[in-house]
């Protein structure tokens, strides 16, 4: 690599004037300058931006259907039972049930820094594959528990793996669009946040309803996140 790949001349930027190291720098205005780029910092962009949508749309939906799916018979006669055999009443159940749900909140809220620094530690783009692999795994995991001991583990682990999500995404973000364009970028991955959790209401109860299993339904769920990773 060139010794000269900061100087002030190498940006164009005339001497004296303050030019952001190589490794701070915005990635698409270091490739946009360097010779030979061929627009290939714009074709990125689509695809960074299009996998961040992605990501969001399956992070709802991966977030949002358990709540849909306790609702239905089907899910509450699977685990009518508690850890002993006993048959429970509907409302301790549906408590019960309540509290599983919450225990994802736990999770994501406290990991929400740590995942942050890992992905500018590690790397962003290996740490999302990883955090999308982890709660699509986890997400399969929900649809084989027995119990809602192993459904509550199955959330608390979904809420650390989501926790990086959007942490990482921004850090993505901060590296492939030029100031001007962040906002934009940030909306695109927002709205596909908003698209996923409009969506996932309808179409689980649907899908469950026309499968016959909810579990199964999560279990799609999963591997799509699994083939976005």
């Amino acid at each position: 690599m060139p010794d000269n790949l900061n100087s002030p001349e190498r940006f164009g930027s005339p001497v004296g004037e303050p030019v952001p190291d190589a490794h701070d720098a915005d990635l698409s205005d270091l490739v946009r300058k360097l010779p030979h780029a061929d627009g290939r910092a714009t074709t990125v962009r689509y695809r960074v931006i299009g996998v961040s949508v992605l990501m969001a749309v399956i992070l709802y939906l991966d977030r949002v259907c358990l709540g849909e799916i306790v609702k239905l018979e089907m899910f509450l006669a699977d685990f009518s039972g508690d850890a002993m055999g006993a048959v429970m009443g509907r409302d301790e159940l549906r408590a019960k049930i309540g509290d599983t749900l919450a225990a994802f909140f736990w999770t994501y809220a406290s990991f929400q820094i740590p995942a942050g620094w890992a992905s500018d530690r590690f790397g962003a783009r290996k740490m999302l594959t990883f955090y999308i692999v982890v709660w699509s795994l986890m997400t399969i995991v929900t649809g084989l528990a027995a119990t809602l001991i192993g459904l509550l583990f199955a959330r608390l682990a979904l809420g650390l793996a989501q926790a990086g999500a959007y942490p990482t995404s921004g850090g993505i973000i901060r590296r492939w669009f030029r100031t001007e364009n962040r906002s934009i970028a940030s909306g695109w991955v927002s709205m596909g946040g908003r698209i996923g959790g409009a969506v996932a209401p309808v179409l689980t109860v649907f899908a469950a309803n026309q499968i016959g299993s909810w579990r199964i339904v999560v279990g799609i769920y999963g591997v799509v996140g699994l083939v976005i990773a």
